[in-house]
């Protein structure tokens, strides 16, 4: 036996680091009464101007008229309590539901009748009963009006304050809106449209002498249902904020197909400009994947304690599977096929790496929630029989060329991987039962090794930087292939859409890869790295964990309409179902009953005296 396990304060952290991830569970929050809240944007604005109001803890008897999302004539916008009709303004306008008992209003100023020079005026505002029949007041608001010329902007919201976003993407045209400011006080060069802090693709049409700014932009497609903050921010401050309500909605029965080559797999994948980057979200990453990290790093120390301490009994566990799994190989290799023997098939290294890249295209495709006969399972499975080896070499040719050059030229054959082979049908598994959309995968399937009778002398710093080297390349093209999504992801030109997959596939086998590969357990080439330099280990799997995190679980495009909450439940579990196996593992030698020391060998018997020798002289 060894040592006596990992101390009690490493277990207490573990322990805390539990119930720290339980306080991400959502906790809504009690109201505190039925009292509807107000608030107007903007709350100054010359006649004629558009403007959202927010409505919030509504009264019960507010129905609005039903519960959908979006309510024709369903709130009433009184003036001073009374009718603006006759200044050519209507009285009612359409809400959009953000929550219960929330919703946004878009209406118009009214025109400022005559011998009204403006101010201030009270806005009484009332909402449709659920039978449609009566008004129930919600409560009131204060609003300034101006004429136009008083230098006081106009304002238009092209679009309204409400967006419904169909299954996946969604149409493009239906997501793009625009913002008009008339008699804006300063001119918006290089304008930015924000939402939520994020920064949007931004048409910008300023003219400071007209006295104008327009901006379009498209809201992205995997913005989360409820509430948003839309801003125009110019380089002296915001010009204007104001709130959206998106909706999510599923795709009609009878509606169109998706395009015959968009697998949910790959339309899970955001392109850049739809990932945000505001403080909120990139915080939440960071804890996130600090937890996953420390997960990851305790019980993968203790496994390989453990197994230094008890190296000649696990050997013993898998030899007789070894020797099994020998014998059958020498049996499929005697088998022939069209006159030739299996083992002549199957020599060639090139021929093995072509038969094990398709094994894994094969397996990685069941990841597909939608699998089938059609053209997006197709388009997956060629992206990914494009993307195994394009990943698997990226690595793999990087750390041999800095091996060779540590060692003198010692040279390195090119082997399949049937640990790799393994850990990709394993994740596939593990995504068929979480059901987490894009999937787990593992990319690594091949790798150098000497030939026989050659051997590397590589020390600890040589075969750090070796795989320091192609975990570097590797995170690159990652990275490379993902910017290039922001051009392919809504092409529907076939070649743009192969070579979308491409990328998508390249991506997604690329970060894993690095996740769960450079996990530092024995057999991995993470624990060679850590071996080397547990800074160098931590700084490249944190971003590997952070783009996983960020892109993958946290802002991925939410194609099965199930929300950020399955995907995230479903990696925690997994991190933590990898840390508790680990304990497990760590528990069965540390209390296990002693083994009894095997008895001393008998000692051999005592050799006969030799035969009394009698005789005479000579």
């Amino acid at each position: 036996m060894g040592r006596a396990g990992p101390s009690a304060a490493r277990l207490s952290a573990f322990i805390f680091l539990l119930g720290f991830l339980l306080g991400f569970l959502p906790v809504t929050p009690a109201r505190a009464d039925d009292s509807a809240r107000l608030e107007a944007t903007p709350r100054r604005a010359a006649e004629g101007s558009y403007g959202v109001l927010s409505v919030s803890h509504a009264p019960e008897a507010c129905g609005r008229g039903g519960d959908a999302f979006l309510a024709p004539a369903s709130v009433r916008l009184l003036w001073e309590g009374v009718s603006s009709g006759s200044s050519g303004t209507r009285d009612t306008w359409p809400s959009y539901r953000v929550s219960g008992d929330s919703f946004l209003v878009g209406f118009q100023y009214p025109n400022v009748s005559d011998g009204d020079r403006g101010g201030s005026h009270t806005v009484v505002v009332e909402c449709r009963s659920a039978d449609g029949k009566s008004w129930t007041r919600a409560g009131t608001t204060t609003l300034d009006l101006e004429r136009l010329g008083q230098d006081a902007p106009s304002y238009h919201f092209g679009g309204g304050p409400g967006i419904q976003i169909g299954e996946g993407a969604g149409s493009e045209a239906e997501r793009r809106r625009t913002i008009r400011v008339e008699n804006a006080a300063h001119e918006c060069p290089g304008g930015q449209v924000r939402l939520d802090g994020r920064a949007l693709a931004t048409t910008l049409t300023s003219e400071g002498g007209l006295g104008y700014v327009t901006a379009e932009f498209t809201v992205p497609a995997n913005t989360r249902q409820g509430r948003h903050q839309i801003a125009l921010d110019c380089p002296r401050g915001t010009l204007i904020s104001y709130p959206i309500a998106v909706s999510r909605t599923a795709v009609p029965a009878d509606a169109a197909p998706p395009a015959a080559n968009t697998s949910p797999v790959f339309s899970a994948i955001p392109k850049p400009s739809e990932v945000p980057w505001g403080l909120r979200s990139v915080a939440t990453t960071l804890v996130v994947a600090s937890a996953l990290i420390l997960l990851i790093g305790f019980p993968a120390d203790i496994v390989n304690k453990t197994i230094e301490e008890n190296r000649q009994e696990l050997e013993g566990w898998f030899r007789p599977w070894v020797a099994w799994l020998r014998r059958r190989r020498a049996r499929m290799g005697a088998l022939r096929i069209g006159g030739r023997t299996l083992s002549a098939l199957w020599a060639s290294p090139r021929r093995q790496f072509c038969w094990f890249a398709l094994a894994a295209a094969l397996l990685t495709t069941l990841i597909d929630p939608a699998i089938g006969i059609r053209g997006d399972t197709m388009m997956l499975f060629f992206g990914l029989l494009v993307a195994f080896p394009v990943t698997t070499l990226v690595y793999a040719v990087v750390v041999e060329s800095f091996a060779r050059r540590f060692s003198a030229g010692v040279t390195g054959a090119l082997s399949v991987l049937p640990l790799g082979l393994a850990l990709a049908a394993f994740c596939t598994l593990l995504s068929v039962v979480a059901g987490f959309v894009p999937g787990y995968v593992f990319g690594l399937i091949a790798g150098y090794a000497t030939a026989d009778g050659a051997r590397r002398r590589l020390s600890d710093a040589d075969e750090g930087r070796s795989v320091l080297a192609g975990t570097l390349c590797l995170l690159a093209v990652a990275l490379l292939a993902w910017v290039a999504l922001e051009r392919t992801h809504d092409g529907t030109w076939l070649p743009v859409r192969m070579l979308d997959a491409v990328l998508s596939a390249v991506f997604l086998l690329s970060v894993q890869t690095l996740v769960f590969g450079l996990i530092p357990l024995h057999m991995m080439d993470g624990r060679r790295l850590l071996a080397w330099s547990r800074p160098a280990w931590l700084g490249v799997y944190a971003v590997a964990v952070i783009c996983f995190v960020h892109l993958l679980v946290l802002n991925r495009r939410d194609v099965l309409r199930r929300g950020t909450a399955p995907a995230f439940a479903s990696t925690l579990a997994l991190f933590i179902g990898f840390g508790a196996l680990s304990l497990a593992f760590w528990a069965y030698f540390r209390y296990r009953p002693p083994q009894p020391a095997p008895a001393d060998p008998p000692a051999p018997p005592a050799p006969p005296d030799p035969p009394a020798v009698t005789g005479s002289q000579p």
